[in-house]
């Protein structure tokens, strides 16, 4: 028997022309997840339609896939506690971080790009992860 999940709804409703389903059933999904960023944003330095995107993709297709979670950079683990309250708490999940932030950015290694997002303190986008 086929498990139902918003993928497998989607998939059928896209075959009958009925993208609308789709769209409300994702919509609710991610409002939904949109909550759970609620309730850990101060343990994540993602933003609640990124940490909700997240959410959906172990919700439609993290169930059907067996094995461990591995999340490497956790912070303070916001979004892996989400992630285990979608996937269940029947895997292992097995967080990394080295408690140290990232090194300073290098021109030639990461780009001016990289420099210049780091060296920006007042950005909104900027988040001192130490």
């Amino acid at each position: 028997m086929q498990e139902i999940t918003p993928g497998f709804l989607c998939e059928r409703a896209l075959h009958h022309g009925k993208r609308l389903i789709c769209k409300v059933w994702l919509l609710i999904l991610h409002l939904r997840y949109r909550f759970l960023h609620l309730k850990y944003r101060a343990f994540t330095m993602i933003g609640s339609t990124t940490f909700a995107d997240n959410l959906v993709l172990c919700h439609d297709r993290g169930r059907s896939i067996a094995g461990c979670v591995v999340e490497c950079g956790v912070w303070r683990g916001g979004t892996s506690a989400a992630m285990a309250e979608v996937l269940g708490t029947a895997r292992q999940y097995y967080l990394f971080d080295s408690f140290e932030g990232l090194p300073p950015a290098n021109i030639e290694k990461d780009g001016a790009a990289a420099v210049a997002y780091q060296a920006d303190k007042d950005s909104p986008l900027y988040h001192d992860n130490c």
